[in-house]
């Protein structure tokens, strides 16, 4: 699990980095079109990571709730 944090955290790192040196002016085209790339892949796989720990939520809740057990305990041993 903790793995997958990081993986966000290079991503998240990648789109701000990237911001800054897409301000530059007199660049080529073809590095603005990198960059603009980079910073959209980083974007989406950072929305992506987060959409995946909105499910993995859900369905450690759902089962927590199937086997009757308090889906809050669990989230505090992490």
């Amino acid at each position: 699990m903790m793995a997958m944090h990081i993986a966000v955290m290079v991503g998240l790192i990648g789109a701000i980095g990237v911001i800054p040196t897409l301000l530059k002016k007199g660049q080529p085209t073809a590095a603005l079109a990198a960059k603009s790339v980079t910073l959209v892949l980083c974007v989406v796989f950072v929305g992506l990571c987060i959409r995946s720990f909105i499910e993995a939520r859900k369905a450690r809740e759902a089962a927590a709730a199937e086997s009757g057990e308090d889906p809050a305990e669990d989230s505090d041993s992490e």
